[in-house]
């Protein structure tokens, strides 16, 4: 087994809902194939640009905030998207630049998928740490 320890990489995660706008009730179902397909879309599309592609784990989230600024009782349904950065898919880069490129190709596909779900607001967080690879030869 090879592990490659990378230092000061970087982790990215973005909550989307699904539903457009405030005060409903998740009228959107949850297609986590449709949404998968949508990311992998936009992530090809930003990649053809740009040519960093950013994986990602996509999960079934809800959001929770106060009924009166409009949440649904119970949440909101959206999709919580979580990747990391792994400089040694490109050892031609430095770290440090291949982390910033990466960092904004993802902001490019969370950007993209805000527009195409017409939400008003996401949150993206960005992390530092170290990522351990695992690589079974």
């Amino acid at each position: 087994m090879e592990k490659t320890i990378i230092k000061n990489s970087i982790a990215a995660s973005a909550v989307i809902s699904i539903t457009p706008g405030y005060f409903h009730n998740n009228e959107a179902d949850l297609d986590l194939t449709a949404f998968g397909t949508l990311y992998q879309e936009t992530a090809e599309a930003v990649f053809m640009k740009t040519k960093m592609y950013c994986g990602a784990i996509i999960a079934p989230c809800k959001t929770v905030y106060r009924v009166q600024w409009g949440c649904p009782r119970g949440g909101e349904n959206g999709v919580n998207i979580t990747a990391n950065c792994n400089p040694s898919y490109a050892p031609e880069r430095s770290a440090d630049e291949y982390i910033r490129l990466w960092k904004d190709a993802f902001l490019s596909i969370v950007e993209i998928l805000m527009i195409k779900l017409e939400q008003l607001t996401v949150t993206v967080a960005f992390s530092d740490g170290d990522l351990v690879y695992l690589k079974n030869e």
